[in-house]
């Protein structure tokens, strides 16, 4: 039953434009991917637990691996960089929910004043730091935590395709 879930999940992930570059390919992959991953609850758990040998997920995945040997990386470094790209936004997802579901029911910004606050008030010969970035670390604006995750995984990608030059 799971499987089954997981590949409708799947099916609502839109591939990108085939006109683009590889990186805004990729880039609209995570974006989609992390949509569809949005939509249904507990997605990011069906998906950890079955394998991906669903015929939608196999798709997703021929697709991302399709970008990966046309931009130039090797067999070995896409499957290696398709492994890395799914975590990430797995990964990303599962914190974002988590986030979600621990404040319902709840004003956010009052709990993030509270967190900031607190942050502020930690013994400043223990944290120094942590009080210093206390109004950074507590704003939370998942979209431009998101792309700014992909940013970096696609310019570490274009330095592997320098490399081969």
């Amino acid at each position: 039953m799971l499987q089954l879930i997981s590949d409708r999940i799947s099916a609502d992930i839109e591939s990108p434009d085939v006109g683009l570059t590889w990186q805004e390919q990729i880039r609209q992959y995570a974006e989609n991917y992390r949509k569809a991953l949005l939509s249904y609850r507990d997605a990011v758990q069906i998906f950890t637990d079955t394998m991906p040998f669903t015929f939608n997920r196999l798709r997703q995945i021929e697709g991302v691996y399709r970008v990966f040997v046309n931009a130039g990386f090797s067999y070995e470094e896409t499957t290696l960089i398709g492994t890395l790209f799914n975590n990430y936004v797995i990964g990303f997802v599962k914190e974002e929910v988590r986030f979600k579901n621990s404040t319902q029911g709840q004003e956010t910004e009052e709990i993030i004043a509270g967190v900031r606050n607190t942050f502020k008030n930690l013994p400043a010969t223990e944290f120094p730091t942590l009080i210093q970035l206390a109004d950074y670390a507590t704003v939370v604006d998942m979209d431009r935590q998101f792309d700014f995750g992909l940013d970096i995984l696609i310019k570490g990608l274009n330095t592997i395709l320098d490399s081969h030059a």
